[in-house]
C-alpha cells in the first residue's frame, strides 16, 4: 500500500477511537466529528464497565378503559412465565424497558403501541405506567439491619392517552 492510503486508514482509526473516548468520557464533540460519529454509529455509550443499579425497580403497565375499569397488561415481563422464559427471552424486555423509562418520548410510542395492540376487544382510554423503585443498603448497613433493601418505596406514574 501507498504512503496516501496508510495516512488515510491512520486518520480514520484516529477519528474513530477519538470519537469513541469522546463519548465514554463525555466530552464535547465538535460539529464535524458529531456527525462523523452519528453516521458511522459511534456515538453509543458502553455500560459494560460501570457501577451497578443499586435498587431493585419494578414497571407495571395498566390499560385503563373507557368504562372505568382497569387492568395489568399481560405483557411478558407482567404475566406467569416458565423459569426459562424468564432466563432467555424476557431479558430483551428489561433491556426494552430500561431505555424506554429515561424518556417521555419513548413511553408515550410505546404507550400507542400497547393501545394498537390491546385496545381491538374494548378500547382503551388510557395507558398508565407505574414505576417503583427501592433502594439498596450499602453492604456496611445491611449487615447492622440483616436486610440489603430499604424501607423506602418511591413510587411515580405517568399516563399517556390513546387516540380515537
Amino acid at each position: 500500500m501507498s504512503g496516501a492510503k496508510h495516512g488515510l486508514i491512520s486518520l480514520f482509526v484516529v477519528v474513530c477511537l477519538w470519537t469513541q473516548l469522546s463519548v465514554q468520557l463525555q466530552f464535547r464533540l465538535g460539529e464535524y466529528l458529531g456527525r462523523f460519529g452519528q453516521a458511522a454509529g459511534l456515538l453509543t455509550y458502553w455500560r459494560m464497565f460501570t457501577p451497578t443499579v443499586k435498587f431493585r425497580w419494578k414497571v407495571r403497565y395498566y390499560a385503563i378503559y373507557r368504562d372505568g375499569s382497569y387492568e395489568l397488561l399481560p405483557l411478558p415481563s407482567q404475566s406467569a412465565r416458565r423459569w426459562w422464559e424468564r432466563a432467555y427471552i424476557d431479558f430483551r424486555e428489561v433491556k426494552t424497558q430500561v431505555n424506554i423509562l429515561e424518556h417521555d418520548e419513548g413511553l408515550h410510542t410505546y404507550a400507542t403501541h400497547l393501545c394498537q395492540s390491546y385496545g381491538a376487544v374494548q378500547p382503551i382510554r388510557t395507558i398508565l405506567v407505574q414505576y417503583t423503585f427501592q433502594p439498596m443498603l450499602s453492604p456496611e448497613e445491611a449487615d447492622k439491619q440483616g436486610r440489603h433493601l430499604s424501607e423506602q418505596i418511591t413510587s411515580s406514574q405517568k399516563k399517556f392517552g390513546c387516540s380515537k
